[in-house]
């Protein structure tokens, strides 16, 4: 609600153009709520102005809401990149992997580097021992998968799971 207002007064007090906006959130959603609220807000400011040029400004406002940039900050950088790929060095081909995609090389590469331990690093077996008796290569990969998951998304990351081992070793 408060961000929907602070739009709503730049555009109505500041004279700000929507179109030339970057309003950023979380989810797409969010984002698609976002839009409907604030396109919701300028039509009712406009059905309660009497002033006609406060009007054709709140009008050219809806008219430019679909080109307004209101979206993702996920969707923002992929759009900032895809526009500056050669200053980014990326390939202009370059696309995002979807969920089912990320989950199967994640699959894969854990599984690799799981073989690669066994093959060549003697102490794994006690390592691999420590994840609940897990007896096959899928099992372990989806343990540590996720392992790296929970330490991804902590902020502290590799010095919450430190800590944490210093707790359980005491």
């Amino acid at each position: 609600a408060t961000l929907t207002e602070r739009i709503i007064k730049r555009i109505t007090v500041d004279n700000a153009d929507i179109s030339n906006m970057l309003i950023v959130t979380f989810t797409r959603s969010a984002a698609a709520d976002l839009k409907l609220k604030i396109f919701n807000a300028i039509t009712a400011e406009l059905a309660q102005t009497t002033d006609a040029a406060v009007a054709s400004k709140l009008s050219a406002q809806l008219a430019n809401i679909n080109n307004a940039s209101i979206c993702t900050i996920d969707s923002f950088y992929y759009e900032l990149i895809k526009s500056h790929f050669t200053e980014c060095d990326v390939s202009p081909t370059f696309r995002i992997i979807d969920e089912g995609e990320y989950k199967l090389i994640a699959k894969s590469t854990v599984n690799e580097v799981i073989d690669e331990f066994y093959e060549n690093e003697p102490n794994f077996s006690a390592f691999a021992d420590c994840f609940a008796s897990v007896k096959d290569i899928s099992g372990l990969g989806d343990k540590l998968l996720k392992v790296y998951s929970k330490l991804s998304s902590s902020t502290e990351g590799i010095e919450y799971l430190k800590r944490y081992a210093e707790i359980t070793s005491s």
